[in-house]
């Protein structure tokens, strides 16, 4: 009830001028797009990180460990 009282008298085009005015929100989703970017950039970053480390001889070196330790 309290905000039917308060948007009395307000045509849309007041509504849409506020909201053109207010910031908050495009700084909000700048900050997203911005999280969303450093997100892929790191997901990318990590992918190809595991391709390479997938390439190395883990087993061998394993295998070295294990029978310089026996």
């Amino acid at each position: 009830m309290d905000t039917k009282r308060r948007n009395r008298g307000r045509t849309l085009r007041d509504v849409l001028a506020r909201f053109r005015l207010q910031e908050a929100g495009s700084t909000a989703i700048e900050y997203g797009l911005i999280a969303a970017f450093a997100v892929t950039v790191i997901i990318v970053t990590l992918v190809q990180l595991r391709e390479n480390l997938l390439g190395l001889p883990f087993p061998k070196l394993l295998a070295a460990f294990s029978d310089a330790l026996s």
